[in-house]
């Protein structure tokens, strides 16, 4: 049983909390699914199940989540690996192995699993996924798709009395980017997965998102933070907000300049929900010197992309 109790945390450097007085429940045997807007807290949630806040993202966390009774701030991380398995966002940065077979055995060797209980385990977990196939593959050779139900696989080896799964790069099956930068900017962050050669090399996430601005409006306009959240999503509004909350997009602009390296980034694919902001490509072009593309729905680009990861 997963149970969170009037569950806080702002990360460190942060404006405000991205997550709130969260309390639910999860039952031994059910299947959740947590929606919302990007930057809503669905992956600083799941990041609390895991234990990895706070044990590994420095900032403030009150109240108390508990996994199985163990209260996760004072349980270890090793000791919760062993209950909860963890598929991330970034799927290139959890693989370790170069072919499937290995992926799966170095999690369970790390485990301490018996030898002679292992090759069941490896088996049962490719068949379960359907891709029992790609063993002897290489990692590299795989689809988006594929390598995305190879990293469920090497957890489901493990065996994990709880399994989360985090939105695994999704941006990118839209983009289909081989060299270049995507920016998610959602509510609580701005994160940026550096490309090249169609392989995520870097991940970053810096606590500044649309949240921000709406502060900023609400400070400015002396109006509730409901209200002033009304009048950012206003597409009628945004010519006449924008000078009101241009320093925190330029702010933005410059998280991604201090991690992007211009000589070898010629476009920044911009996603999240705060991309629709009208003009925001144009403040980032300026700050970073890169040719910014934003879409036109940029805050379908992370539901869109999952959809076509699960093919």
């Amino acid at each position: 049983m997963i149970r969170f109790e009037q569950v806080g945390f702002q990360y460190k450097g942060a404006a405000s909390l991205a997550l709130r007085d969260i309390s639910l429940t999860i039952k031994q045997g059910e299947f959740v699914g947590i929606i919302g807007s990007s930057g809503a807290g669905k992956t600083s949630l799941t990041r609390c199940i895991s234990g990895v806040i706070p044990h590994h993202f420095p900032g403030d966390f009150y109240g108390a989540v508990t996994v199985d009774g163990m209260d996760t701030v004072v349980c270890g991380l090793d000791a919760l690996s062993r209950r909860v398995g963890s598929v991330f966002q970034d799927i290139d940065g959890q693989m370790v192995a170069s072919l499937v077979e290995d992926e799966l055995l170095f999690g369970l060797e790390n485990f301490a699993v018996p030898r002679e209980e292992i090759p069941q385990r490896i088996s049962a977990a490719l068949e379960a996924l359907g891709i029992a196939a790609l063993r002897q593959r290489a990692i590299a050779s795989l689809s988006g798709g594929q390598k995305q139900k190879v990293a469920i696989a090497a957890i489901l080896a493990l065996r994990p009395d709880i399994l989360v799964l985090d939105e695994p790069t999704a941006a990118n099956a839209v983009y289909q980017i081989d060299n270049g930068v995507v920016v998610d900017i959602g509510g609580g962050t701005t994160g940026l997965a550096v490309l090249r050669e169609g392989k995520v090399v870097r991940i970053e996430d810096e606590p500044t998102g649309g949240t921000h601005l709406t502060l900023v409006l609400a400070g400015n306009y002396h109006i509730p933070f409901a209200e002033a959240e009304s009048i950012k999503q206003d597409y009628a509004r945004h010519k006449e907000i924008f000078p009101v909350v241009r320093p925190v997009v330029e702010k933005m602009a410059a998280i991604v300049k201090r991690y992007v390296d211009k000589t070898e980034t010629e476009t920044l694919y911009l996603c999240g929900g705060t991309c629709c902001l009208t003009g925001i490509e144009e403040v980032f072009a300026r700050e970073t010197g890169i040719r910014t593309v934003k879409p036109a729905d940029p805050f379908l680009v992370t539901p869109a992309g999952i959809a076509m990861n699960c093919k």
